[in-house]
């Protein structure tokens, strides 16, 4: 039931002014739009340094900042390693919200929020460049995976089911992102189920008591959405080609790399 009036009002603007408390969501948002619009960077690596610079823009423990800025720097690198499959139009578009799904997610989840605002807010000035530019938003949903699951480890520490709940949260998006690229389900149902399995590790997962529900939780959000997703798909394999993995390589055809390779030498 919805409630009206004072008390509603101040709950909403309580928890409007906890999330651009410290400035971690602006900045992130700001840092990651400029960085891909003038810069001209690649969405994941805007976000990458939207992240980083947010926090260590703040104050936050230098190691920690660190830490995160080596892995994002690995991270990258291993993503621009790989060929990424074009998902644009409706496919490019679902998987930013669920992108941003995450990004809330973990940020309704930890018991330190700072880190989930700074990716909250570097996750959307990313998304909205990659969405006005139409550039490629896939490389980036790795960036997304690793940086909650970062935050899920580092910022919930004083509580283990949110540990559990975040890293269920990472799961969960790798796997409707990796559907999202290799065309598994049609984008709606990706959308419900991603939605549906953050929204269950976010919240009752990672706000669980103990250990041994929440992990129940959130393995039947990942193994749950993984078997709608992907089973219908393996169903069908023996009657459609099977593209490429994302990141797998290939030219788009279903070919792979080494068969690209043997066509253009012939």
């Amino acid at each position: 039931m919805l409630h009206h009036g004072p008390g509603a009002t101040m709950l909403t603007v309580d928890r409007l002014s906890a999330l651009l408390d410290g400035g971690y969501l602006i900045v992130g948002a700001l840092i990651a739009a400029l960085v891909g619009a003038l810069g001209r960077s690649a969405p994941h690596r805007a976000l990458a340094l939207g992240f980083v610079i947010a926090l260590s823009w703040r104050g936050e423990p230098l190691g920690t900042v660190s830490v995160l800025a080596l892995g994002a720097v690995g991270l990258s690198v291993a993503v621009e390693r790989r060929q990424w499959p074009s998902v644009t139009g409706q496919e490019a578009l679902i998987a930013m919200v669920l992108s941003a799904t995450a990004s809330a997610g973990i940020y309704a989840c930890v018991p330190d929020t700072e880190m989930a605002r700074a990716l909250a807010g570097a996750t959307g000035g990313a998304a909205v460049v990659a969405l006005l530019r139409r550039t490629a938003w896939a490389p980036s949903t790795a960036m997304v995976s690793g940086g909650v699951a970062a935050i899920a480890l580092i910022d919930g520490w004083a509580r283990p089911s949110a540990v559990v709940g975040g890293l269920g949260i990472a799961v969960v998006h790798a796997v409707v992102q990796a559907v999202v690229c290799r065309r598994w389900a049609t984008s709606w149902l990706v959308l419900a189920v991603g939605v549906a399995g953050i929204s269950v590790s976010s919240r009752a997962a990672g706000l669980g008591s103990g250990t041994a529900r929440p992990v129940a939780e959130a393995l039947l959000a990942a193994v749950g959405g993984a078997v709608v997703l992907v089973g219908p798909a393996v169903r069908r394999r023996d009657r459609h080609p099977v593209m490429p993995a994302c990141g797998a390589g290939g030219d788009g055809s279903g070919r792979s790399r080494r068969a690209a390779r043997e066509s253009r030498r012939t």
